[in-house]
């Protein structure tokens, strides 16, 4: 494959990121003996023996109770000894709070596109220019974090999908006011209380007004949300409630558009087990198709004028094969094929500003070394390489011209990392070609 200017990763991460690895939430649990062990969030923390009281993401290790000596045997003698003394209990260790889950930097820059990458442990999150200079980091954060938004309409606000128990595969959204680019959940504001075994595909409205997003439960049904996010100020302070939470329809992946109103995203045909593209307003109304062939799509975006929109998907004479990206024009729907991965998966396509190119991702099934993020025309010319990266993530984003900062009356929106909703059924179902 042909590459342009490429910004080269190996599959490890970069030694200066901070790994944001989670050991402790919101409850302690166990001290000393028979006591219960505190946990705390942090940049990195570390396993407390007993428990850990978090202070800005760095864990204490909290002292459980000493364990008290055992009794003296008694001394044999024409009957048995006087059984020793029992030792006591030790005392239980103090509880762990709330910590950080890792680094963001705050504002997005215009005309750049966001990718991830990591493994188990961590994701971080890169911008790049789309000629490839400037790769820059600009957030991180562990396992418990699936999904980062930026409110536009609100300095240094987001909208995180959390899993506050790592023990359990439960994640709720959180709305987090980022303190010195550190993400914490002490002062956090959970706007949901739905327990998901997962949250893909979250997003801000413009107008900061509504979160949208995608959830999946422990069986794999998946459903599309809108929320109403409500802010009050009362005596310089700042309160932030929830209302109006209601389904929309039965998603894998959703974008919200640019208008604040309009959402693209697939949904999954359990008939013929492929995922169509559909379109539908925030309140539930206008639900429109736009695919209707016997591949399968998934992973939609709606260029930034709503002229256009494309996808990845499947042949529909082959729906379980590989993945290209197809482009179609909104006003007759006539789709274009736009790249040729040969066998390999590009996917998870985002309109550059002036909609004239889409950025993607290529999970490189014949060559590992090929992944990375590329850019081409929405003619099918001019395909050219961004970065190889080799454990790139699902997840793409250009940013438009004003980028993603505190803009009041900015028509920004952007989700920040998160695996693919479709993705992660293609898994479960044994059909994902590629390890990302």
């Amino acid at each position: 494959m042909e590459l342009g200017k490429i910004g080269h990763y190996k599959a490890g991460l970069p030694a200066t990121l901070i790994v944001a690895s989670i050991i402790a939430v919101l409850i302690g649990c166990g001290g000393g003996s028979g006591g219960s062990s505190g946990l705390t969030t942090g940049t990195i923390g570390t396993t407390g023996t007993t428990s850990a009281t978090s202070t800005t993401g760095t864990s204490t290790t909290g002292t459980g109770g000493t364990a008290g000596t055992a009794g003296t045997a008694g001394t044999a003698g024409t009957t048995a000894g006087t059984t020793g003394t029992t030792g006591t209990t030790g005392t239980t260790g103090t509880t762990g709070t709330t910590g950080t889950t890792g680094t963001i930097s705050g504002n997005l820059p215009p005309n750049v596109i966001l990718y991830s990458f990591g493994d188990s442990t961590q994701t971080t999150v890169n911008t790049i220019n789309p000629d490839g200079t400037n790769p820059t980091l600009y957030a991180n954060y562990s396992p418990q974090v699936s999904v980062i938004a930026p409110n536009s309409q609100v300095a240094n606000q987001y909208a995180v999908a959390y899993q506050a128990d790592t023990t359990v595969q439960q994640y709720d959204i959180y709305i987090v006011t980022i303190t010195a680019g550190v993400i914490n959940f002490q002062n956090a504001v959970r706007v949901t209380n739905g327990d998901y075994n997962n949250i893909y595909s979250l997003q801000f409205s413009p107008d900061g007004t509504h979160l949208v997003f995608v959830t999946a439960d422990a069986s794999g049904n998946s459903t599309l949300y809108a929320e109403n996010i409500v802010e009050t100020t009362s005596g310089g302070t700042t309160q932030i409630s929830a209302n109006g939470l209601h389904s929309i329809d039965s998603a894998d992946d959703a974008y919200l558009a640019d208008d604040g109103n309009t959402i693209v995203y697939s949904k999954f045909d359990t008939t013929n087990n492929i995922g169509q593209i559909w379109t539908i307003h925030l309140d539930g109304s206008g639900l429109h198709q736009i695919t209707t062939d016997m591949g399968d799509h998934f992973a939609p975006q709606l260029s930034k004028d709503l002229s256009h929109v494309t996808w990845a998907a499947t042949p529909a004479s082959n729906p379980t094969g590989s993945y290209d990206i197809y482009v179609a024009n909104l006003s007759n729907l006539q789709s274009t094929q736009v790249t040729q991965a040969n066998g390999d998966n590009a996917i998870t396509p985002a309109f550059s500003d002036d909609g004239l190119k889409v950025g993607y991702v290529l999970v490189a099934v014949s060559n590992p070394a090929n992944s990375g993020v590329y850019t081409i025309g929405i003619n099918g010319q001019g395909q050219a390489g961004v970065a190889l990266v080799t454990n790139i993530n699902s997840g793409l984003f250009w940013t438009n011209a004003t980028g993603s900062s505190f803009r009041p009356g900015s028509h920004r929106t952007a989700q920040i990392g998160g695996m693919d909703g479709h993705i992660a059924r293609l898994k479960r179902m044994g059909r994902w070609h590629g390890s990302h």
